[in-house]
C-alpha cells in the first residue's frame, strides 16, 4: 500500500481475504472473486504482485502460475524456488519485503515482461 501511496503511476486491485485499511483512491478491494471474475480482473492488469514473506511457509504460491497464465509480469518478495522460476523464465522479478523503493523498481521492470519473457511495448505511465 505504501508503494501505491508513494507513486502516482500505480493503482492496486486487491482480491481475496484480508483486513485492509487504506484511504488511497488508487487502491481497490474486491473481496473474494469467482474464477471468471478473477480472470476478468487480471485482464485489466499489467502485473501481478506476490507480497509474501519467506517465513510464510509457502515456497511456490499458485499465484505465480495464475499470473503467468494471464500473461502478467510478476513481482514477488519470495526468494528460493519462486525467485528461481521468475529468473529462469524471464517472467518477473523479486523485491525486498517492506522496501518501497525495491518494490517500485521491481514493479516498473516487471510491467515490461509477459509471462513468456518477451518485452511488452508499454510505458511505466500505463501501470494504471
Amino acid at each position: 500500500m505504501k508503494a501505491v501511496e508513494a507513486n502516482v503511476d500505480f493503482e492496486l486491485d486487491v482480491a481475496g481475504y484480508g483486513d485492509f485499511a487504506c484511504a488511497c483512491p488508487r487502491v481497490r478491494f474486491h473481496g473474494m472473486l469467482s474464477a471468471e471474475n478473477l480472470r476478468k480482473l487480471y485482464a485489466t492488469c499489467d502485473i501481478g504482485v506476490i507480497p509474501m514473506n519467506d517465513d510464510s511457509g509457502v515456497g511456490l504460491p499458485n499465484k505465480i502460475f495464475d499470473y503467468a497464465a494471464a500473461g502478467l509480469g510478476i513481482v514477488s518478495s519470495l526468494s528460493g524456488e519462486s525467485a528461481a522460476i521468475l529468473k529462469k523464465y524471464g517472467c518477473g522479478t523479486t523485491y525486498n519485503p517492506g522496501d518501497v523503493a525495491s518494490l517500485t523498481a521491481a514493479t516498473h521492470l516487471s510491467a515490461f515482461l509477459k509471462s513468456d519473457g518477451v518485452l511488452m511495448p508499454i510505458a511505466p505511465s500505463s501501470l494504471r
